[in-house]
């Protein structure tokens, strides 16, 4: 986004979209819907960065208790995929499982099924878990009862293997709420591997969600220790090391190859996770690991 500034347009549509599915998993739904607001791009409307907007945008319309809205953007997606960029495989965009889950919120659980099942016939023709894993995820939610729950214990069991933490952790939380919904005593243990999951890649909202859960399972949710630096994702890690190492935000952004205020960004996760108010006591917090 910030590159748009220099002239480097064309992929601005997509980059909004990384960026508003990041902050919707971190609750920042607002900040999500004002970064989609904005499209002031050049790119084509038929072009696979466009796709990837209307994709977001209907999964923050899901969120927001409109899948009527996110139904239609999710469509336009799949219609921009398949038409015009003549792309079948859910593994760029799961628009299927999208617009399933939006027409399941609608009632209409026969357009769900459909979707859900070509969805989860691509996924396994191309091979790769993380598509497999999200269409067996939502296709287990639309199913619904004994044997959504097979279902989704088949996608959890496609995503242990993944480097897909956070599709794995979603999917670990449906299989222990199915559970819990069905009454069922071993409903705490998904739950519990799933926040750990979901945690560690900060994902707030469905961190809040798995809790909630735990406690309507009768489990107590396990602490976590935020003021550790392995609490630290990756990226905060990279840019602690360097500011602990005394360079400034602007000498950081140059190495790492990302905007100030990324820098800052990540800065302000780090002092909040080590707790910590500025970076004179970031080395001493680092080092007392």
């Amino acid at each position: 986004m910030d590159a748009s500034a220099l002239g480097w347009a064309a992929y601005l549509p997509a980059a909004r979209g990384v960026l508003a599915l990041a902050l919707i998993e971190q609750g920042e739904l607002s900040r999500a819907a004002a970064v989609l607001e904005r499209d002031e791009s050049p790119a084509p409307p038929t072009t696979l960065p466009t796709a990837i907007f209307l994709h977001a945008r209907s999964t923050l319309d899901l969120v927001e208790g409109v899948p009527a809205r996110a139904l239609d953007d999710a469509v336009a997606a799949g219609r921009i995929m398949v038409e015009d960029l003549g792309t079948l495989t859910p593994a760029i965009i799961p628009w299927r499982s999208t617009a399933a889950s939006a027409h399941h919120e609608l009632g209409d659980a026969d357009a769900a099924r459909k979707l859900t099942r070509e969805e989860v016939d691509l996924a396994r023709a191309f091979g790769a878990p993380r598509p497999l894993g999200i269409a067996l995820r939502v296709e287990g939610l639309v199913a619904g009862g004994h044997r959504g729950i097979e279902i989704l214990r088949e996608s959890v069991d496609v995503l242990a293997g993944s480097p897909a933490r956070l599709e794995w952790a979603r999917a670990l939380a449906d299989l222990g709420s199915a559970l819990l919904r069905a009454g069922r005593r071993d409903a705490a243990d998904p739950l519990r591997r799933g926040l750990e999951f979901a945690d560690a890649c900060g994902a707030v909202v469905l961190v809040d969600r798995i809790e909630r859960d735990l406690k309507a399972a009768g489990a107590r949710p396990p602490r976590r220790n935020r003021r550790s630096p392995t609490a630290l994702t990756p990226a905060e890690g990279r840019v602690a090391k360097l500011v602990a190492e005394g360079q400034t935000n602007r000498q950081v952004a140059q190495k790492l190859f990302v905007s100030v205020r990324a820098v800052e960004f990540h800065l302000g996760n780090v002092y909040t996770k080590l707790g910590i108010s500025s970076r004179r006591h970031l080395a001493a917090a680092l080092d007392a690991s």
